[in-house]
């Protein structure tokens, strides 16, 4: 929504300001700077450091570098670590990289190659920005460069990748990831000859292709499948390690939390999968769709619903332990900041509460 002011004796424009501009995912936290940093759809980044927190006002953006002069809209966020974030839309030929150590923490544009496949992904420091045009890059967080050679599968000529989100095995320098329609690459971060990224192993999707980010769980990769499935690979050699029925067809994850995965179906079923590949538990929904991935707290997890109902639940089992209506519609999951928790409504308003 723009509200504008017009000089009506010359017509000239005045001065005009961005009401409600939806958030591009949920905000990254500093912890180290004690910071919040959050970018919006129309690619401004806003910095809340503790000044701005005690006002409950943070209305200057930060002044990005190299601004290019078609924008897509931006959808979503990720956490690098240590204050640095990526902001994105999938199918956007430009990603927004944001360090709090460069240049007085000057968000920075970055043009790519070719259009986004997917949601980037933190991998061994860097960031794992996966492109139609068939290559996987690895880029440093702090100023969008590439850290190794891409890894580029064979292709036909003009054809084009979908790829769904890598899914990153955090005990070693590895990552799977999928087109979904027919390979699935366990990919590694190779030294030699020169630093680049390599398929170690290669697998074939199933019959039915695979409509989800990848989920790594031990020597388990698992991603959900059309058909109401969720297939899963044995690491690391990718070979078929069976189908999990599921209730109706994965609308939300797999997401990775402690020692499992969790998912949610269309038929409103919270569902827990185990390191073996099995379902270790199910649990009904009441609240409709979810909002952005978990957060892990001990022995439970956080989730946000987009309707602003926030639970806790236990690992264990899935049992609500807690719950707490925030009566705001979510736009993006919670993230734990100075023992409170940060929740991005609608209409970019940071909503900081305390756990339920």
């Amino acid at each position: 929504m723009v509200v504008a002011a017009t000089d009506m004796k010359v017509g000239r424009l005045l001065w005009e300001t961005n009401l409600a501009v939806p958030p591009a995912g949920a905000p990254v936290v500093d912890s180290t700077g004690r910071m919040l940093t959050v970018a919006n759809a129309n690619g401004f980044v806003f910095r809340f450091d503790e000044p701005a927190i005690r006002s409950r006002v943070q209305d200057e953006p930060l002044k990005a570098r190299s601004v290019p002069s078609d924008i897509k809209p931006l959808s979503g966020s990720v956490d690098v670590g240590t204050g640095q974030a990526a902001f994105f839309a999938p199918g956007s030929e430009q990603i927004l990289l944001y360090d709090p150590t460069v240049a007085n923490g000057a968000p920075q544009w970055v043009e790519l190659p070719s259009p986004l496949a997917c949601t980037p992904t933190p991998f061994a420091g860097g960031l794992v920005v996966p492109l139609r045009i068939g290559q996987v890059f690895f880029l440093n967080p702090a100023d969008g460069k590439p850290l190794t050679a891409p890894f580029q599968p064979m292709l036909a000529p003009r054809s084009e990748i979908e790829y769904r989100p890598a899914g990153v095995d955090v005990a070693d320098r590895h990552f799977v990831i999928t087109d979904g329609q027919e390979r699935v690459y366990f990919i590694g971060l190779v030294d030699e000859p020169q630093p680049h990224l390599e398929a170690l192993a290669e697998g074939k999707v199933s019959p039915m292709r695979i409509v989800s980010p990848v989920a790594v769980l031990g020597d388990i990769a698992a991603a959900a499948a059309d058909g109401g499935s969720l297939v899963c690979y044995r690491l690391p050699g990718l070979e078929a390690a069976g189908d999990v029925r599921l209730t109706g067809d994965a609308v939300w994850g797999p997401y990775v939390v402690g020692d499992q995965a969790l998912l949610s179906t269309a038929d409103g079923h919270l569902v827990a999968v185990s390191s073996k590949g099995e379902i270790a538990w199910n649990v009904s929904l009441e609240h409709g769709d979810l909002s952005g991935p978990p957060l892990e707290a001990g022995s439970e997890f956080i989730l946000a619903y987009r309707k602003g109902i926030v639970e806790r639940r236990a690992m264990s089992d899935g049992a609500l332990t807690a719950q707490h209506d925030v009566e705001q519609p979510l736009a993006a999951g919670p993230v734990r900041f100075l023992r409170r928790l940060v929740l991005t409504a609608d209409d970019g308003t940071l909503l900081v509460v305390d756990q339920p």
